[in-house]
């Protein structure tokens, strides 16, 4: 994470910037794809009147403390599998909030293609996602943009991570692609940016 970069986020508001969203309310649909704990679920599940939120986390430790921690909102979903390219087992290296699937791993987890996931929840319109998979969200988003998934999402969350090289170049090639259909609200670069559809 860029440290002048999470400077600027924290001087702008730090995590007050990630908690509040226009138009979000007890209808809304809300994905949080890397869910770990469930705290972000749970802020925008109190503040947003219970929207209905789909929660996706593959490690079951975590998964297990997001559903505790959900527990007094029945709208909220948790879902014990990672969101992908494609249905597979992967092996996943275990460490607290920087859990990933790029580094030697710890556990076998299930990922399931997010096409599939959207169309067997019919999940045809989300209001908002949060993304947050520790360098996963470069094979995820370059799907979402070239199947025309990204026509489905009102609005996403997203904190991209420095994995090696060519991440900034993917992530330029990426934020380019999605400006075509949204507008970036905020942006600090490896911390969070926010983007919303039109322009």
């Amino acid at each position: 994470m860029d440290t002048k970069e999470k400077q600027k986020f924290i001087k702008a508001g730090g995590n007050k910037l990630l908690h509040e969203f226009d138009g979000i309310g007890t209808e809304s649909i809300v994905l949080d794809i890397g869910m770990y704990h469930g705290a972000w679920s749970r802020e925008i599940a109190y503040r947003y009147g219970e929207p209905y939120i789909y929660g996706f986390e593959p490690v079951t430790a975590f998964y297990d403390k997001a559903v505790k921690s959900l527990a007094k909102y029945p709208k909220a979903r948790c879902f014990n599998f990672g969101l992908g390219v494609e249905e597979r087992r992967a092996s996943i290296h275990i460490d607290s909030d920087a859990t990933n699937l790029i580094d030697e791993g710890d556990e076998l987890v299930d990922i399931r293609c997010i096409a599939d996931v959207m169309s067997d929840l019919e999940l045809n319109h989300i209001d908002l996602a949060c993304i947050n998979i520790e360098g996963g969200e470069y094979e995820l988003l370059n799907y979402i943009l070239s199947k025309g998934l990204i026509l489905a999402f009102d609005s996403l969350l997203i904190q991209f991570h420095d994995i090696g090289p060519g991440s900034r170049a993917e992530r330029t090639q990426i934020r380019t692609i999605l400006s075509m259909t949204h507008k970036a609200v905020f942006c600090f670069d490896t911390v969070w940016e926010y983007w919303k559809k039109g322009k």
